[in-house]
């Protein structure tokens, strides 16, 4: 009878492992496919993604509060730059030249988004 209520309890551990497993390695993709959803985006568009930006209203609030808009390039300064240090651990990048590409034009972006007026840049 005990040896039942053991196995049980093993076939239950088991499961959990399981689902926990399956829950972490979803997290994990999901992590990985927005950042690289993001790059992407950047590169294609040398703009941020809709997503780091304000509610659908954010450009007439900024453009009435300054500070708004420099909080928000400012928020999305530091999300591009997260970005640039996991393309330069990244393990799934294609290969050393193909990394110092993709920083060199993350980087030029970065730049361009510093120097540029926020409003004209995110219209």
């Amino acid at each position: 009878m005990i040896w039942l209520v053991i196995a049980a309890c093993a076939a239950m551990v088991l499961c959990i492992l399981r689902l926990a497993y399956a829950l972490t390695t979803s997290c994990i993709d999901r992590y990985i496919r927005s950042r690289h959803k993001a790059i992407e985006r950047i590169l294609e568009v040398r703009v941020p993604p809709r997503e780091w930006l304000r509610s659908p209203g954010h450009m007439e609030l900024a453009k009435a509060d300054e500070n708004m808009a420099m909080a928000e390039k400012a928020g999305c300064l530091k999300r591009l730059e997260k970005l640039i240090n996991y393309a330069s651990n990244s393990v799934f990048v294609a290969d050393e030249e193909t990394r110092a590409a993709l920083l060199d034009e993350l980087q030029s972006i970065r730049t361009e988004w510093q120097n540029s007026n926020w409003q004209q840049l995110v219209c």
